[in-house]
């Protein structure tokens, strides 16, 4: 007889239902182990971004401090320039 068309027997089926148990416990030891490397990257990526807007906030600080100060020069100058001399 064609062994594709024998029929199961309860110790075929017992040794599917553990193959197929076995193979959903390594899919979720996969799975976790894929959603904890996704989380690590994302957070790590956030770190990098705060660390980068944190940079960025500094440098507009600093150039507004600069900005501050060239507008008062220039305020100066405009006095002097407008002033009669005395």
């Amino acid at each position: 007889m064609d062994e594709s068309k024998a029929p199961l027997t309860r110790e075929d089926l017992l040794t599917l239902t553990a193959s197929i148990a076995e193979l959903e416990h390594r899919l979720e030891a996969s799975i976790g182990s894929v959603a904890e490397r996704i989380l690590e990257s994302v957070f790590r990526l956030a770190e990098a971004l705060q660390s980068r807007v944190s940079d960025l906030e500094r440098s507009d600080a600093n150039l507004k401090h600069r900005l501050a100060m060239l507008e008062e020069r220039l305020t100066e100058v405009e006095k002097r320039l407008n002033l009669p001399p005395q």
